[in-house]
């Protein structure tokens, strides 16, 4: 006699892709369902399934369902693993909280990864700039410069990297002056800015070999990779990260608490 089982494709109308859906979405779904009639175990949903193998086709909505519950619980687990990075990594973050404002807690906290030869970048700022009264009620946007598009931008990290060990009033004076300048960003205008703020040549030369200054922009890199972060302009707006330009309205209504709440099926 013939033994029908569940993984028999041959007799069974489930392929490969049913197959995973079951195993690895499904079954999830509705063993968890609050209070329902699938609040069962795994066995007992193999054994339904495999007696009545139609189900699925009759209730596509658990389908939908299961998929849904999917994509939340893989949103849920970036956004954990992202707030691990971060708790990891705060020392990084709280070097270009250049003004020290003190704490609001009402205040969202969005992370601009951005890059001093970025254009997109000095768009999307000058949107923010223009409405800077909703800005400081509901939003603390801290701006981390990755130096990743030209290299006179990654010298110029280096110089901000410096600059803040020393005199964290300066660095800030020093940041804002290069998003004001002129792009592309060249060795001269970076050379021109430090200047600007009292750099001068034989300074500026040793800052430019700080190995320290270089070690950190490579960890400034290294955890924007960690986050996902693949190009400027990205923002991570509490633990919910945005890949390209985005406006105000968008960093707020997209911030999502980095202590995730319990996922309903």
């Amino acid at each position: 006699m013939h033994t029908y089982y569940l993984f028999n494709f041959q007799r069974h109308w489930l392929t490969g892709i049913s197959l995973f859906i079951l195993r690895s979405i499904l079954i999830p779904v509705l063993i968890l369902l609050p209070n329902g009639a699938f609040a069962v175990t795994e066995d007992e949903v193999v054994d339904f399934l495999n007696a009545d193998p139609s189900f699925l086709s009759r209730h596509p909505e658990l389908l939908e369902q299961a998929f849904r519950y999917e994509q939340l619980s893989r949103e849920k687990n970036a956004r954990m693993e992202r707030a691990k990075v971060l708790s990891e990594a705060r020392g990084i973050i709280e070097k270009f909280q250049l003004e020290r404002e003190p704490s609001d807690n009402r205040k969202k906290r969005v992370i601009a990864f951005m890059d001093y030869d970025c254009r997109p970048c000095r768009q999307d700022r000058d949107e923010h700039q223009q409405r800077a009264t909703q800005l400081a009620e509901t939003a603390e946007i801290i701006q981390v410069p990755l130096g990743i598009m030209s290299s006179a931008s990654a010298q110029a990290v280096r110089l901000l990297l410096t600059l803040q060990a020393e005199d964290r009033r300066r660095a800030g004076s020093f940041h804002q002056d290069l998003l004001n300048v002129r792009l592309p960003l060249t060795y001269a205008t970076v050379t021109a800015t430090a200047a600007k703020n009292g750099i001068q040549d034989q300074e500026l030369e040793k800052m430019l070999r700080n190995e320290r200054a270089s070690d950190e922009l490579e960890h400034i890199q290294d955890l924007a990779t960690a986050l996902g972060v693949e190009g400027t302009p990205a923002y991570l707006a509490g633990c919910e990260l945005i890949k390209g330009r985005a406006g105000l309205n968008m960093l707020i209504e997209s911030w999502v608490d980095c202590i995730p709440e319990p996922l309903a099926p």
